[in-house]
């Protein structure tokens, strides 16, 4: 008898066991139908057969990475005896290339999909059966499984800060093991070029390199240095195949015309305006700089992306689109002839004239064109695929006209965006997309007619590297926040189940370890927090496990919970614990610290422009600072500091470069005026124009790139404690001043 009839037979107690029982298993995304059997299948002396030709590679892969995730060794044997056979096989079963089933018996185990698509996706859910099985064997079972969406994808930003082949390939591990889809790999962008294109080699020797702003920009002899790389086309086929054989689909961006001023760095006449990049540039932000209308410049990105399509074998091919300021176009001779032609010269009429022979192109070399919401047009062709980012409105009017989209929105699904407010957390945006929220997303709007819903592909969270430096960081921000994605996107929404997500994902953080990928505990880590009572509790973000403390450094799950030690004075070391594992890692906490020591990352912004995580620009080697900062309104605030016990105050203070375009805001930028020709940082309390406490003099800090303290042994006596603002008073933006810490000495 099967699960489903006993389930049909004794009601509504075996459906809620189920639920139960599906939420427990250690896999995620959570597969969509499973169903227990009885006994077990004996996992020693196993191994894997093929029974066609379409699984044979899929079952030696797989053998590989059982081995290599989880220490299994099941060798492939043709030959092995029925009972030990963990066979691969496509056979006509499921609606959908990706469905599949996994049978468990007993006898033998099996693996089937209509597609090899489909079982691919097997594979990567009966690895994580695999590794998280208890002994050596596997509870019989049959899962029948597919996914909600056909598109489940992460943009990796390759362009900004260039990552090893090793560390894709891992990344790509870790996306398979979620079954996620695709790899939009950005690979072009003002800052940088990455991909060897043979026909124009100045792409890579010029483009792929460009000098950091700031102190990292020079060596210790006070020489320009590069910064930058690129990948051969052997190297991304390479990446290409490693990804094809765990069933993910590498999607490549060429980035045009916008966010082209490495191509025009590298080749000058390629420009609207020849010449109007000297190099290439290490701002963040928005340029104006466009590829040119000639036919030139048409036929260079013709060749280019042959080369890129004889690279990749993918049928989307993604070239942008996003971001494009026309102000070039209109004042070159070929935008002037184009807008005398077409009587019009806004934006979109421009880029349409631009994009639409482009996807005929692309259309015309079998491959399907995608590309940014800005993108859409009431010519461009039928075919193409529009990636909706500024919120969901452009996948709203993509499938209103019949066309295929995939939801991408900012904020929602920006993984540079912090996953809390915590001073370990690393550069990227202040703005907060928590594990909670992502795996809130809702994928499918109302907004979308349902005889349009099928033009829903699926969705993509995206991974921009401006201020993401580092490939640590990079896993950090990626992990496991694409695990919620992936469950969003595979799992139907009747399944899916927060508390249980919460119960399955820890068993994943063992696989991103052995895959030396620097995941985040955000959701799970202890914290400090004050009530409204003025009570300290120790909390985590997603209320999750239970939080352990300890006096030393090592914490068990033997060891008291949080309110043991939580009112005691002095350091104590938490960890969050799920019965006798611990998912987050150990935390140094300081009940009461608060009071008197915030980092920028935990003061008040004044304003909410561009609140960006910056990190500091030097060393250019070694651990650098991080600030907390609006860079259009650089100003903080501590509320209700503790002025009527403070005799003293030190604020640590850094200096960043300007490197942002940010068009006319950056006009906007106002300071107060200095009292002496060198900057100074201006204390006041109840506001911004309140009266004034100190005021510091810059001069000493203006040769210390790094971060420099500031003193007051003396604070006046007050009678009440009080907001507190921290301003910079300066001549002009460059550099831009920031708070790194304030630390408040008792009386």
């Amino acid at each position: 008898m099967s699960g489903l009839q006993k389930s049909f037979l004794f009601g509504t107690l075996a459906m809620v066991v189920w639920f139960v029982q599906a939420a427990s298993l250690p896999i995620v995304p959570q597969p969509n139908q499973r169903t227990e059997q009885a006994g077990a299948f004996d996992l020693r002396d196993a191994a894997f057969r093929a029974q066609d030709p379409a699984a044979a590679a899929i079952a030696e892969t797989l053998a590989q990475r059982a081995m290599a995730l989880c220490d299994r060794t099941i060798p492939l044997n043709p030959d092995a005896p029925a009972q030990k056979r963990i066979d691969l096989a496509v056979l006509a079963i499921g609606d959908s290339d990706e469905s599949y089933r996994i049978t468990i018996e007993p006898e033998r185990v099996l693996l089937s999909a209509r597609h090899a698509a489909g079982l691919h996706q097997a594979a990567n859910t009966f690895l994580q059966l695999l590794c998280s099985a208890d002994g050596g064997s596997l509870p019989a079972e049959q899962i029948v499984d597919a996914p909600r969406f056909r598109w489940r994808g992460a943009l990796l930003d390759s362009a900004r800060h260039m990552q090893s082949v090793d560390f894709i390939k891992r990344f790509i591990d870790a996306m398979a093991w979620h079954r996620l889809n695709v790899l939009h790999w950005h690979l072009t962008d003002d800052q940088g070029w990455r991909l060897e294109i043979k026909q124009y080699p100045r792409l890579t020797e010029v483009g792929a390199f460009r000098v950091p702003a700031g102190a990292a920009g020079t060596d210790d002899s006070g020489q320009p240095r590069s910064y930058g790389g690129f990948y051969t086309q052997a190297e991304a086929r390479e990446l290409a195949a490693y990804a094809a054989a765990r069933g993910i689909l590498i999607v490549p961006e060429i980035d045009v015309p916008a966010h082209a001023s490495a191509i025009i760095a590298a080749y000058p006449e390629l420009g609207a305006i020849p010449g109007s990049v000297k190099a290439v540039p290490a701002d963040w932000g928005i340029y104006q700089n466009l590829l040119s209308l000639e036919p030139t410049t048409q036929t260079f990105v013709e060749n280019v992306l042959r080369e890129v399509m004889a690279v990749f074998p993918s049928h989307y091919l993604h070239v942008g689109g996003d971001e494009l300021d026309a102000t070039q176009w209109r004042q070159s001779p070929a935008g002037q002839t184009l807008i005398a032609r077409l009587g019009r010269d806004d934006r979109a009429t421009l880029q349409a004239a631009y994009t639409e022979p482009l996807a005929q192109f692309v259309a015309n070399s079998g491959r399907r064109l995608i590309g940014w919401d800005e993108m859409l047009s009431p010519a461009l062709d039928p075919g193409a695929v529009i990636m909706s980012w500024r919120g969901i409105d452009g996948g709203l009017q993509a499938a209103a006209k019949g066309h295929d989209t995939v939801l991408s929105p900012w904020p929602d699904l920006y993984l540079d965006n912090s996953q809390s407010d915590a001073s370990d957390e690393p550069p990227g945006r202040v703005r907060q997309v928590t594990l909670a929220s992502v795996y809130a997303f809702n994928p499918m709007p109302k907004g979308i007619a349902a005889d349009k819903r099928q033009h829903v592909l699926g969705i993509q969270a995206n991974l921009w590297s401006e201020h993401i430096r580092t490939e640590d960081r990079m896993a950090h921000m990626a992990f496991p926040r694409l695990a919620a994605l992936a469950e969003v996107a595979w799992t139907q929404s009747a399944q899916k189940d927060w508390q249980g997500f919460l119960k399955r994902l820890p068993a994943s953080f063992a696989i991103y370890d052995r895959l030396h990928l620097a995941y985040a505990d955000s959701a799970f880590a202890p914290r400090v927090e004050t009530d409204a009572a003025g009570e300290t509790m120790v909390v985590n973000q997603v209320q999750f496990g239970t939080i352990r403390v300890s006096s030393s450094a090592t914490v068990t799950a033997r060891d008291p919970t949080w309110q043991a030690l939580a009112k005691r004075p002095g350091t104590i070391y938490a960890q969050t614990y799920l019965g006798d594992q611990p998912i987050s890692r150990v935390r140094q906490l300081e009940p009461g610290a608060e009071r008197w020591l915030r980092t920028s990352a935990s003061l008040k912004l004044c304003g909410d422009a561009i609140p960006i995580h910056l990190e500091d620009d030097a060393p250019f080697a070694g651990a650098r600072a991080r600030f907390a900062v609006d860079i259009q309104h650089p100003c903080w605030i501590w509320p209700k500091a503790p002025l009527t016990k403070a005799a003293a105050v030190q604020i640590d203070i850094g200096q960043v470069p300007f490197n942002f375009q940010i068009g006319a805001a950056k006009d906007q930028i106002r300071f107060e005026s200095p009292q002496s020709t060198f900057p100074e940082l201006v204390m006041r309390r109840g506001s911004c124009q309140g009266p004034e406490l100190h005021r510091w003099s810059l001069q000493a800090a203006l040769s210390n790139p790094g971060v420099t303290a500031l003193l007051l042994t003396e604070l006046p006596t007050l009678a009440e404690d009080d907001d507190v603002c921290l301003q910079f008073a300066q001549a002009q933006l460059e550099p831009v001043w920031v708070i790194d810490r304030i630390r408040w000495s008792p009386r």
